[in-house]
Parts: C-alpha cells; sequence; structure tokens
C-alpha cells in the first residue's frame, strides 16, 4: 500500500494488512541473510526474507504457486483507466526471474493454472492510501488465486504526474508478487510517493523475487 504521508504510515500499513490472520503472519520478524541457493537445494524457510534493501511480504514470504507451470504465471488483469499505467509496469515486473508477469484488459483468461490479480481504480475518498492490495494466502503460503486485487485511488491520483502514477502501479503490483516495502528511494516500493518518483523496482526487489521463486511452490 502506499501512503501518501509520512504522518499516515503507520495507520496505512496496518491497513494494508487486511485480515487479523494476515496481521498474525506478517509479525514475523526474522530476516534470513545468506546466499541464494538452488532450485534443487532451497526450501521455503531458506528462501532469503530480505536482500539489501528489499524484503518479502512476512517471513517465509507469501508466493504464487507454479501449479505445474516452470514459473508461476500472474495475468495482471487491467480495469483501470489511461492515467495507470498498468501494461508497462507489469512488462517491467515481467523482467523479475522465477516469476511471470502478463498483461491483459479486460477479464481474467481463466487458463488452466494460471492465476489473475485485478487492477481497479476509482474515487475512493480520503481514506489515506494511495494504492492497496489484497493478497490473503492459504496454509502453504501460497497466494490464493480468484481475490487478489489492487486498488488506485483517484481522490488522490488526480493530482499526480505521469511519473507518480507509474511509481503508485509499479508499486502495487510489486505487492501482488509477494513483496514488501523496500528501503530504499531508488524503488518503486518505497512506502510512499516522492518527488523523485521512482518507476521501476531496483536490483534488490528482483534478487529477493528471485530466491522466493527459485524453487517449486
Amino acid at each position: 500500500m502506499l501512503p501518501i504521508t509520512k504522518q499516515q504510515i503507520r495507520s496505512a500499513k496496518r491497513e494494508e494488512r487486511e485480515s487479523h490472520w494476515w496481521l498474525d503472519r506478517l509479525t514475523c520478524t526474522l530476516r534470513i541473510r545468506g546466499k541464494l541457493a538452488t532450485a534443487a537445494t532451497v526450501t521455503p524457510a531458506l528462501a532469503a526474507c530480505t536482500i539489501g534493501t528489499a524484503h518479502t511480504n512476512g517471513c517465509p514470504g507469501i508466493h504464487w504457486a507454479n501449479n505445474g507451470y516452470a514459473h508461476p504465471q500472474v495475468y495482471f488483469v487491467d480495469h483501470t483507466g489511461a492515467a495507470w499505467p498498468v501494461d508497462v509496469a507489469t512488462y517491467t515486473w515481467n523482467q523479475a526471474q522465477g516469476i511471470d508477469s502478463i498483461y491483459v484488459s479486460g477479464s481474467c483468461p481463466g487458463y488452466s493454472g494460471t492465476h489473475c490479480a485485478n487492477m481497479y481504480d476509482a474515487n475512493y475518498g480520503a481514506t489515506g492510501w494511495a494504492g492497496l492490495t489484497y493478497t490473503p494466502v492459504d496454509s502453504h503460503l501460497n497466494i490464493r488465486d480468484g481475490v487478489v486485487y489492487s486498488k488506485f485511488n483517484d481522490y488522490y491520483g488526480v493530482g499526480y504526474t505521469a511519473a507518480e502514477h507509474r511509481q503508485d502501479t509499479c508499486h502495487e503490483q510489486g505487492h501482488v508478487l509477494g513483496l514488501d516495502h523496500n528501503d530504499s528511494t531508488n524503488s518503486c516500493i518505497y512506502y510512499a510517493i516522492i518527488s523523485s518518483a521512482p518507476q521501476y523496482p531496483d536490483a534488490d526487489d528482483y534478487a529477493v523475487l528471485k530466491s522466493v521463486y527459485s524453487y517449486t511452490h
């Protein structure tokens, strides 16, 4: 979730954890540091929760299931207006190793074994958040298919530059893939919109995803 001001960070971060059981999951503070393991040897408990300034959402991190594919297939289903560049942000996230991000407009294609995350925009009012993502998981930390969404709040977005729209979009899509906030102002998943409006993931974001998806879920 992308809050508007630093003063709103604490409350906005808590809103991001939309279920009480999800709050319990995310209170894990252990950050496992070390070399990336190969697909043959890595286990969920050994996948890195933190690399550099990037973090998984929870520790061990949440993830999408492979469902028979070499990489999990995640379709970002675009229901937004032209101001929100879901397409180009999806192509950027598709550079991550171990998980495939695919853009589609209108409706989930419903291919067997694939996943869909719906992208919406509307004027949700003075909520304190510019973007919000919902990623519930099952008992194996697999993100549950069919219920994942991101919302972009036009109440704040109406005053955004194109770069700020791009940061917000990239930010929420990173959460969809399983990332938490990045501590660096060079990443689009930095916790707040800032004047430099970073529009892309950084190398640490990609490294964490590579670690998480370096084994089959």
